[in-house]
């Protein structure tokens, strides 16, 4: 548990749930190419994130004392309101909901600003 490994002097650094999409991207999006038309609207927004997993954050807000550091994707691809779910032509995901490897930059630079010394 979160408390058991605070004890023992562990860190704990919590990955927040990816937002995902509404459809398999990379399939939405070929489809799109496909028939020559834009891809749908694919994006939740963060509202619709933040209140699909309410129960995790709500869970992360009580056991704050014991985790060290928080990684946020949705801070990474959700700052205009609405979670991306392509950059540059490129798929975020492979499917709905698992984070793509053509996407890992976005991913390093999230690890980057994490801070676990503060605690």
């Amino acid at each position: 548990t979160l408390r058991h490994l605070n004890h023992v002097g562990k860190k704990v650094v919590v990955w927040e749930p990816v937002p995902g999409a509404k459809a398999s991207v990379p399939q939405a999006l070929a489809m799109a190419a496909l028939d020559g038309q834009p891809p749908p609207a694919l994006e939740w927004t963060r509202t619709e994130y933040l209140q699909r997993y309410r129960f995790f954050f709500e869970a992360l807000d009580v056991h704050s004392q014991f985790i060290s550091a928080r990684i946020s994707p949705s801070d990474a691809i959700c700052a205009t309101g609405a979670c991306e779910v392509q950059r540059n032509g490129r798929p975020l995901y492979s499917d709905n909901s698992h984070v793509a490897a053509s996407s890992r930059e976005i991913w390093q630079a999230a690890l980057g600003r994490v801070n676990i010394d503060s605690r």
